[in-house]
């Protein structure tokens, strides 16, 4: 499918169209440069105000997603929002296996921090109990991400849960372009998955301080540094998906989104992703 650039539009069959204005799409400076090997079984480089796919490997391949799912739960979050402020009492209920468990059962924390560390730490239990938060069921929770996901045109993404530890939560890499191009127009998931760490007091039941650090280790990497901005992004990982990262960077007022999924490890995700990156920025011009 193609990559709706922001501000832009579906036809009648809702697939997601690119610009009519071909002026807006990067040139190629090198045709006979194809391209960058990476250990991703599929993946994409998109230009983000244009929409043109500047690169790809089995990008409409139907592959499971992981904690990418995650973009998805903050955005049917953010339609169900109690209130940033509200308190949630954590449950055993929200537990989850997966990862860190920051918060403990029986702590009051607010909604405002649960949605960061679920961004920034990829916290499962915060995505548990964020979606409970809403007051939803779980289901009716997950059907509204589902409806999100054909409202925006995406034919190939399902989802069975809202922390992306079941395989069944399955998406493409250039579905999963578009999820994150619309993720980031908010300003809240923008903010929180450029952090590279976090920290919050809980009061109760007895105080204490928790902090955590991003899972996106491109946010400490040179394309965080100058002319490049990571303008956000979101990690996943579980054995049926590989090691999965999507992300936005800048250089140069320019912005590309960038999907891998299946790497071989944490470390070669990231290698993945800046390879592709870095090739596509030295490859084409914008006017």
């Amino acid at each position: 499918m193609e990559v709706q650039p922001v501000g832009g539009s579906s036809d009648s069959s809702g697939q997601l169209k690119l610009s009519e204005d071909k002026n807006l799409e990067p040139k190629k400076i090198n045709e006979n440069s194809l391209g960058m090997e990476m250990t991703a079984e599929s993946g994409i480089v998109v230009d983000e105000r244009s929409g043109k796919i500047l690169w790809e490997k089995n990008s409409e391949q139907s592959r499971a997603i992981a904690s990418l799912t995650k973009l998805m739960t903050a955005l049917v979050f953010l339609d169900n929002n109690p209130g940033w402020d509200k308190e949630v009492e954590i449950s055993s209920a929200d537990w989850r296996e997966g990862n860190v468990y920051i918060f403990k059962t029986g702590e009051k924390v607010k909604v405002r921090d649960l949605f960061y560390s679920m961004l920034i730490g990829s916290v499962n239990s915060s995505a548990a109990a964020l979606a409970r938060s809403t007051g939803l069921s779980e289901s009716d929770f997950v059907a509204q991400m589902n409806e999100k996901a054909h409202d925006l045109g995406l034919v190939k993404t399902t989802f069975a849960e809202p922390t992306g530890l079941s395989s069944e939560n399955q998406s493409t890499a250039s579905e999963i372009a578009a999820i994150l191009a619309t993720a980031l127009t908010n300003r809240d998931i923008k903010d929180a998955t450029s952090r590279s760490e976090y920290t919050v007091k809980i009061a109760t039941p007895e105080e204490r301080t928790a902090h955590w650090h991003s899972t996106n280790w491109l946010i400490d990497s040179y394309l965080n540094k100058n002319p490049y901005t990571i303008i956000g992004g979101k990690t996943g990982s579980i054995t049926d998906a590989g090691y999965c990262l999507a992300t936005e960077v800048r250089k140069d007022k320019q912005n590309l989104i960038a999907v891998v999924l299946g790497s071989n490890s944490n470390e070669t995700r990231f290698q993945d992703a800046k390879a592709i990156i870095a090739w596509a920025f030295k490859n084409y011009r914008w006017e």
